[in-house]
């Protein structure tokens, strides 16, 4: 079994011909006309940590196809435009390389951008990578004086990817104090920050998390917002240990229900009957254990008695060189993981459904779909208005649909009890990417 992912050398050739193929849905025609680019080439890249980056400025007749007419690349590579090593850029950012360095010196980050201390984050706010595609495919039309719709294809369409993870389906004596805590933790948080009324506001939620009686059965109210806009989602199960023979860790941070659970029969049956899709939330110890996911997807699938494919990772708990091998090896083939805890945007600068392990000795492959924003990411780790949250989705769902990318979000289904109130804000969620595809 190998993954298919950058070494920590690579020769251009190769890199341009993985980029040719990641991309072609920029260029579902025409691709010779990309080839014959005078892309430049080199075999030397950035390994320095943290890694400096720079805007290039591009052309005029491709202003649009940067953020305010610039790309961003490492300052390694920085140059004139036309000196740019673009497919080397692409495959550089696309495959995480500057994390899997981190990760190969300092070990796993568990998904938490704070620990990459120093790191410039404009990295994360863009797909930079299908920019640099839509960039090369305006090049070529360009150079050919050629309309470019005609000679690639119209650019594709972006795609948004619901999905849910079931981590609480009651309330149970550790959400209420964990949530507590971090609701505590940002009533400092917004002390310090000068903010009194929010803090106070913390502090309210954390007698309300502690001692109100709410329901966390909201699949069906998330249902019901979905057939409304005739879209259909993901619902991620856990289907791990139970009880309290468990290890501290997994007692704390997995969830307690269980995948037999009656309540939880007949939601399954509406929910695929429905056109719904059930996947994978394995334990957060699982990561890099294969046969630990293996089992749970077996549980998973002996109790909603279909084949379960797709995963995410129970607190995107993720390794760059172990996650996605032990998931192909448990036999999945779509994984969702690929996020920020603490943050949203494009953690490898792409939006793309990327090839990301396969085995060359069995027609085995898993394909990743990256998650650009988590609920806590607008309502916890970020302590916005309700103006300033819909401000910061709007941009996120904003650069999908310009440049036609794929990305997932999750919204807990935990969240849209009374505890938290954030079913509003899904529903302004799909009421805006609604909004935008009706302008297409």
């Amino acid at each position: 079994m190998k993954e298919n992912s950058p070494p920590l050398d690579w020769s251009s050739s190769n890199a341009k011909l993985i980029v040719m193929d990641m991309l072609d849905c920029y260029w579902q025609k025409g691709s010779d006309k990309i080839l014959n680019l005078p892309v430049a080439q080199t075999n030397v890249i950035p390994s320095e940590l943290p890694v400096k980056l720079s805007l290039v400025e591009l052309p005029e007749w491709a202003y649009d196809c940067g953020v305010k007419g610039k790309i961003l690349v490492p300052s390694f590579w920085f140059n004139k435009w036309e000196q740019v090593p673009w497919f080397d850029v692409i495959y550089w950012m696309a495959h995480g390389f500057a994390e899997r360095v981190w990760e190969n010196q300092n070990g796993c980050i568990n998904s938490y951008s704070i620990k990459l201390i120093g790191w410039d984050q404009r990295l994360w706010d863009y797909a930079w990578v299908n920019r640099i595609g839509i960039f090369l495919r305006r090049w070529a039309a360009h150079t050919l004086d050629a309309d470019e719709a005609v000679l690639f294809g119209s650019l594709p369409k972006a795609e948004l990817v619901l999905t849910h993870d079931v981590d609480a389906i009651y309330k149970t004596i550790v959400i209420r104090v964990k949530q507590s805590l971090f609701n505590l933790f940002n009533a400092v948080r917004a002390l310090v920050k000068g903010q009194p009324i929010e803090a106070l506001r913390k502090c309210l939620a954390v007698l309300r998390f502690l001692f109100s009686a709410d329901n966390y059965m909201c699949i069906p109210h998330l249902m019901e917002i979905e057939k409304k806009y005739g879209v259909r989602s993901t619902f991620h199960f856990y289907a791990g240990e139970t009880g309290w023979k468990r290890s501290l860790r997994a007692l704390l941070i997995d969830p307690s229900y269980d995948v037999t659970n009656k309540t939880l029969q007949s939601v399954y049956v509406n929910l695929l009957q429905g056109g719904w899709h059930i996947g994978l939330h394995p334990s957060v110890l699982s990561w890099d254990h294969p046969k630990g996911i293996d089992q749970q997807r077996k549980n998973l699938e002996e109790v909603i008695g279909k084949p379960v494919k797709s995963i995410r990772q129970h607190w995107l708990r993720f390794s760059w060189g172990k996650t996605w091998n032990a998931q192909l090896q448990a036999g999945l083939t779509l994984d969702t993981t690929l996020g920020f805890n603490d943050r949203s945007g494009f953690r490898n600068s792409a939006a793309l459904r990327m090839i990301v392990a396969s085995d060359k000795n069995y027609p085995k492959k898993l394909e990743s779909i990256p998650m650009v924003l988590m609920d806590s990411h607008l309502y916890d780790y970020n302590m916005l208005s309700s103006k300033d949250r819909l401000a910061s989705m709007k941009c996120l769902l904003d650069e999908l649909y310009i440049v036609g990318g794929v990305g997932s979000i999750i919204w807990h289904t935990q969240a849209c009890g009374k505890d938290y109130g954030w079913l509003s804000g899904y529903e302004d969620l799909l009421a805006y990417w609604a909004e935008l595809n009706s302008q297409s």
